[in-house]
């Protein structure tokens, strides 16, 4: 199993339902409470306005920040994106693993985060940097943004979400 250490805090109940989701697809996930986990956060390079709720770190030491869905931490791991730290969701969106509230969806992407950038990798800067890992996506599953079809480099980094 993949095993992560996530970092939360002791009164946040969506992690928790984050941890337990990601130990039913077979990783070994355990919770570890830190009262400081903003400070936390910035010593392991994740700008603020890319924080969530809590911070897994895998034993190769990758960053795994806020309700990342657990198949995409398995492919960032199998496959890690060359100077990357690893992925982020950003906020806490309704209908990500561990914010499930009923029908409610927000759309969201998972951000690469990047060591030498100050910038996690967008939609945007995708086709730039190469580094795009899900379009975001809308309640019907649909893409709410193009990427484009033609990048061989992007077409092996893209990773598809769709509400279920």
């Amino acid at each position: 199993p993949i095993k992560l250490e996530v970092f939360k805090s002791k009164t946040c109940g969506c992690c928790v339902k984050w941890i337990d989701q990601l130990n039913e697809k077979n990783f070994d996930a355990v919770g570890i409470n830190l009262e400081q986990l903003s400070s936390f956060k910035a010593s392991r390079g994740i700008a603020s306005k890319y924080q969530s709720c809590h911070t897994a770190i895998s034993k190769e030491g990758f960053v795994f920040e806020g309700h990342v869905p657990a198949k995409y931490i398995s492919k960032f791991l199998t496959k890690p994106i060359a100077d990357a730290i690893g992925l982020s969701v950003p906020g806490m969106p309704f209908g990500s693993p561990g914010m499930e509230v009923g029908s409610r969806f927000d759309p969201y992407e998972v951000l690469v985060l990047m060591k030498e950038w100050a910038e996690p990798a967008s939609v945007l800067q995708a086709y730039v940097h190469a580094v795009l890992v899900q379009r975001a996506i809308t309640p019907d599953g649909g893409p709410t943004k193009a990427m484009p079809a033609s990048s061989q480099s992007l077409t092996n980094l893209v990773f598809s979400e769709r509400k279920p």
